[in-house]
């Protein structure tokens, strides 16, 4: 009986089985923030100001790359205000907890419901804070009345002197010498001006009182003015008159005489005054007539005079009608005929005519007067 035995079977090996898993994927980030206009955030080591995503990728335990993204959104910008108000000159409001009574413009920042900041701004003005520039024209000898006349002024402004009738006008005139109190309404805003209107500035003149004189004397008229100032002076009549447009000339009249002074102002007002200067009569007599005919009766001019008055004749002269001196004689006694002119010159007689004479006597005291006239040469 045979008997078998069964050998192992051989397999092919089979090579060992390797278990693989997947790692977890990366787990990626995101985060929300928003912030308020003008502000920044730090995103990723840099501060961000402007909207949008940015994102950082980074590898994680296992070494896969994760991504972290942080959009950044910004707020609604702040409603900013705005406030004007309009005070009167010296009133005030109320602005943020205080009194305001100038013009500015005045801020305050708050935070709104996000938590930005928004500006509230009040603007205060004044209104009619221009004081008034104020024209006046003053009265004068022309026009005893005054005037005012206001300038640049703002539309819609009111003007009163009595401060119940108010008007649109800038101007008032025909107004009495006095002080005024200038009312003006700025739209609902009261203020008020001063101004006064000055009697006018006439001049006045006051010349000394009637004057007597001696002959041949000189006298200085000395006016006398109401108010200082810079005059213009005409005199009348000129002539015996030191100077005619001068303040205080000297008078020399050789006849009684009333001087007339008109003086005239910067404005050209007028003021006028006279005075009268009279020769007290003296004993030195001129006759007005001689014939030197060889007849012996009246042959010569000379002058005659009270001896025990008068001292000399120091000085006669007689002129033609075109004055050519035709006699002259020096230091000689009054009352000696012989003395005097005998109508000749240069050897001839001269022409029936009027001629003109002066002369200075000296009187027994050392004073000296002057005289003059006219004579007529008669044949």
């Amino acid at each position: 009986m045979l008997s078998s035995k069964s050998a192992p079977i051989q397999t092919a090996a089979t090579p060992p089985h390797h278990n693989h898993q997947s790692l977890p994927p990366a787990q990626n980030s995101q985060e929300n923030r928003q912030i308020c206009p003008g502000d920044s955030t730090l995103v990723f080591g840099n501060y961000v100001s402007v909207a949008g995503a940015f994102q950082q990728i980074s590898p994680n335990t296992n070494g896969c790359d994760s991504t972290h993204t942080i959009t950044v959104s910004l707020f609604p910008p702040a409603q900013n205000s705005q406030e004007n108000r309009q005070i009167c000159p010296g009133d005030s409001t109320l602005v943020f907890g205080n009194y305001v009574s100038v013009a500015g413009s005045f801020q305050q920042t708050s935070a709104n419901a996000n938590g930005c900041d928004s500006t509230h701004t009040v603007t205060v003005q004044l209104t009619g804070q221009q004081p008034p520039s104020l024209e006046l024209t003053q009265p004068d000898c022309r026009d005893t009345l005054g005037k005012v006349v206001l300038q640049q002024q703002p539309a819609g402004t009111l003007f009163s002197l009595d401060g119940m009738h108010f008007s649109v006008d800038t101007a008032f005139d025909d107004l009495p010498v006095g002080a005024y109190t200038l009312y003006i309404d700025y739209q609902g805003c009261m203020d008020t001006a001063s101004f006064e209107l000055f009697a006018p500035n006439i001049p006045e003149l006051y010349l000394p009182a009637d004057t007597l004189i001696l002959p041949g004397a000189s006298v200085r008229i000395d006016p006398d003015f109401s108010q200082s100032g810079t005059f213009l002076f005409d005199w009348k009549p000129a002539q015996s008159l030191s100077c005619a447009d001068c303040a205080t000339p000297f008078a020399s009249p050789f006849e009684n005489t009333v001087y007339t002074l008109i003086i005239t102002d910067e404005a050209g007002c007028t003021a006028m005054d006279d005075i009268g200067i009279s020769i007290r009569q003296s004993s030195v007599y001129g006759p007005n007539i001689f014939s030197p005919d060889g007849d012996n009766s009246n042959d010569f001019f000379t002058l005659y005079a009270d001896g025990a008055s008068v001292e000399s004749i120091a000085l006669l002269q007689v002129f033609d009608r075109w004055g050519n001196q035709v006699f002259e004689r020096k230091n000689f006694l009054p009352n000696i005929a012989e003395m005097g002119w005998d109508g000749h010159f240069k050897g001839k007689i001269m022409d029936t005519g009027v001629y003109v004479w002066q002369a200075s006597v000296v009187l027994q005291g050392g004073e000296t007067l002057y005289f003059r006239g006219d004579v007529l040469l008669a044949k």
